[in-house]
């Protein structure tokens, strides 16, 4: 050190720390990422020092890249650093690091709470988001929509350009009738169990692949058919470039309040409309929700029925009309295995009920030639026993069902058909079949209409009421299944039905057939 003396106290201090005055220079361990200044901390000892003592410091010609004014040159030459002059700049430095990191800080506190508020709007995205979902979940479930979206193999093979091994082919006289229906409106006349509905299936394919800005319609007469049909229809739907399929399934319960804002997002929504007559008759002819002008086919599905004041008979004469007169009229196609509805006496009626239906549909009836199943057919007429009255043992548990269908507050006709449908019931087939019309189908109805009491907000009788046929058809239920382990309802089959069991048991192999 050179120390300059003023008075009584230190009027200068300089530090030697010339690089050349120091041997065996280090980077100092603990300084050696540096700093922003580009001034490293090194370890060393002095020349000339015997015992070689470690010393850690700055190198002068370093510093004096940085600070010169805090270096300086004495008379040998040699360079020195002002500590006092450094220690004030690195005051100053270490003040505006300060104040840099409490910016940081508070940059990192912004930017923290920041990151709090993209977190809550992030939560409420997504429950806004899964609230969206909810609500279209419930109006997919309301419109009775069901989506299928295209296979890795669908794709693929469409991509391609060839035939998925997977899907349904045509047999030479479905696809004869496909090629008709496609050039003409048509009533399709085939067997049951010939496969009219694949017929109908690769129809709607063709015509969404030719208009597909237009809809699907298919008819049925009830809300089995309407549910078996679009099942069918979203297995075997060919997608081709759209991805996916959205069939709805309307039937009076589920659509039979629909509103003109409902009917608006169901066609938005769907592809194929799957539903009931009547349904599509309200739609179009009541209220107008929906124009035929927007669909490229319509399928009449057991088309015979149109006929006197059926729904479709009512859709084919107040509707289609008009849309051929504006020439926007879809393609029709009728499917069914008989066109005769009752008995028919006599070939000219036949051919007079025949014409009938075709300028009803306006459109030709086509018989492809079927080849006859296979195997031998069997008509065999049987003596039985007809019970043609409730046995006893049976008639408490009808007073039951009938007093829980006057609860119900469902009208009079439709009461005396229900229990009129399940003593047929009983006399036709028997106590088993008895237990399943009652416990599968007339308690899941009556529970269905207890659910829709349940949502109607007008009413205010209609929670209470709904609540106490909930109760009945549960008691109902577990009577039931108590009555399973062993009380009056018989389990068995009528005299009639076992005769039928018996012809079928007779044979060595395993069958196929319909018993009527």
């Amino acid at each position: 050190f050179v120390i300059e003396q003023s008075g009584a106290r230190f009027s200068q201090v300089r530090i030697t720390s010339d690089e050349r005055k120091k041997s065996d220079i280090r980077l100092y361990l603990r300084a050696k990422h540096g700093n922003n200044d580009g001034i490293q901390c090194y370890e060393y000892y002095l020349k000339g020092d015997k015992k070689k003592t470690r010393l850690v410091g700055l190198i002068a010609q370093e510093v004096q890249e940085v600070y010169p004014e805090v270096v300086k040159k004495d008379e040998d030459g040699v360079l020195t650093i002002d500590p006092y002059s450094l220690a004030s700049i690195n005051f100053v430095r270490i003040t505006e690091l300060k104040k840099e990191v409490e910016a940081n800080q508070t940059a990192i506190q912004e930017d923290q709470s920041d990151i709090g508020d993209n977190r809550n709007a992030i939560r409420d995205i997504r429950k806004k988001q899964d609230d969206i979902d909810a609500d279209l979940e419930a109006i997919m479930e309301k419109l009775g929509m069901k989506t299928r979206r295209i296979t890795p193999r669908e794709e693929k093979c469409f991509t391609e350009g060839r035939q998925d091994p997977e899907a349904l082919e045509l047999r030479d006289y479905q696809q004869e009738a496909l090629d008709v229906v496609l050039q003409r409106n048509t009533i399709c006349v085939m067997r049951t169990g010939a496969g009219k509905t694949l017929i109908a299936v690769r129809a709607i394919d063709q015509m969404r692949r030719a208009h597909p800005e237009k809809k699907v319609m298919f008819i049925v007469p009830t809300r089995a058919l309407a549910e078996q049909q679009a099942k069918y229809c979203m297995e075997h739907m060919r997608i081709g470039n759209a991805k996916e399929i959205n069939i709805g399934t309307l039937c009076g319960q589920n659509s039979g309040d629909f509103t003109a804002e409902d009917w608006k997002l169901c066609m938005e929504t769907a592809d194929v409309l799957v539903g009931t007559a009547e349904v599509f008759r309200q739609a179009l002819v009541d209220k107008g929700h929906i124009r035929v002008s927007d669909f490229s086919l319509l399928i009449f599905d057991e088309c015979h029925r149109a006929s006197g004041g059926h729904a479709m008979a009512q859709i084919c004469t107040d509707v289609l009309p008009r849309s051929r007169k504006d020439g926007n009229a879809p393609r029709v196609l009728g499917l069914t295995a008989s066109f005769v509805v009752g008995a028919s006496k006599g070939s000219s009626d036949l051919r007079i009920k025949k014409e009938q239906l075709e300028k009803l549909m306006n459109a030709s009836m086509f018989v492809p030639k079927v080849p006859d199943p296979k195997g031998k057919l069997i008509i065999r007429k049987i003596n039985y026993r007809a019970t043609t009255a409730v046995p006893e043992s049976l008639k408490p548990h009808l007073d039951k069902l009938e007093g829980l269908l006057v609860r119900t507050g469902i009208g009079r006709k439709t009461k005396n058909r229900l229990l009129q449908d399940a003593k047929k019931l009983i006399c036709e087939l028997g106590g088993t079949a008895f237990r399943f019309y009652w416990n599968v189908a007339m308690l899941k109805q009556l529970k269905d209409k207890a659910e829709g009491l349940l949502a109607d907000l007008v009413d205010p009788k209609a929670a209470a009421k709904a609540h106490a046929i909930l109760h009945d058809v549960d008691l109902l239920k577990k009577e039931i299944r108590h009555e399973r382990k062993g009380s009056h309802i018989p389990d068995g089959y009528s005299n009639k039905l076992e005769e039928l069991l018996a012809i079928l048991k007779e044979r060595e192999r395993k069958v196929k057939g319909i018993v009527f």
